[in-house]
């Protein structure tokens, strides 16, 4: 199976759900690898998904981890995304999303 870039950055962060990211982690060789557009794709998922990342900023550059305090973003993500999440073994810290009754 191919993963796209995006199923790349959201696997990547949920294994490690703690970790603080620079775009150019997403650089390195390996499974994860996602290349030169990796900025662009991350600044993507931020604006389509608001609640996904906390971010940091460190000099120039941002940080950006998986938001673990809250996980109503599982629920605006599509399904090849959150395919990713349940692969990592991460959907089992979702929380159920709440019913809101009329």
């Amino acid at each position: 199976m191919k993963y796209t870039q995006y199923q790349k950055i959201i696997g990547l962060m949920c294994k490690y759900p703690e970790k603080w990211f620079y775009p150019y982690d997403f650089m390195q060789e390996g499974f994860y690898f996602v290349g030169y557009k990796a900025p662009t794709r991350i600044a993507e998922l931020a604006n389509e998904y608001p609640n996904l990342f906390v971010s940091r900023t460190r000099g120039k550059y941002v940080q950006r981890k998986l938001n673990t305090e809250n996980s109503d973003w599982f629920y605006d993500l599509p399904k090849d995304l959150r395919f990713m999440v349940h692969r990592s073994g991460l959907s089992k810290y979702i929380k159920p999303k709440e019913v809101q009754h009329g």
